[in-house]
């Protein structure tokens, strides 16, 4: 079930690949994903340690990503704290999906996602309320991630 959260993340990160999003306050930030893949549910804890340079990356990659896909991004920006975006794919592992995100920003430490995803006849929903902690702690690094099963993997440099 791990691996949901880290798709979760990039779906909404191919999402919002073009748009120039607010960066997220740098630190630890605990992320809780309600996830629901054809019709089955599924809840994940994580925690990860966000850099601005790590968020940079993050973008920078999923901007490979889309133009791999064949993505375009649409955005609507319908109040100061609420981003709206829909991404139609064409190409690689991605054609025929569209992609919806909504992200609100309640503040500078509480963002709330929301993000379908359709492809053929597999429907993707996730729901993401992510709350900023503090610092990150001595044993993570930017871009890495604790997912609920206790496994860390980083974000932007895999191992």
């Amino acid at each position: 079930m791990s691996f949901l959260v880290v798709g979760g993340l990039w779906y909404g990160v191919v999402a919002m690949a073009d748009t120039e999003l607010p960066l997220q306050k740098a630190g630890l930030w605990e992320t809780r994903s309600q996830q629901t893949i054809m019709g089955r549910a599924h809840d994940a804890v994580s925690k990860s340690c966000l850099s601005n340079e790590v968020q940079k990356q993050m973008k920078s990659m999923a901007d490979g990503m889309n133009k791999q896909n064949q993505c375009r991004a649409t955005i609507t920006h319908p109040s100061a704290n609420t981003y709206v975006t829909e991404s139609r794919c064409t190409g690689g592992s991605l054609a025929g999906s569209v992609i919806s995100t909504t992200t609100v920003y309640e503040n500078d430490s509480v963002i709330h996602q929301e993000i379908h995803t359709q492809k053929g006849s597999t429907d993707f929903v996730a729901r993401q309320d992510s709350r900023y902690l503090g610092s990150c702690p001595a044993d993570m690094k930017p871009g890495d991630t604790v997912l609920s099963n206790g496994m860390k993997v980083n974000l932007v440099s895999p191992q």
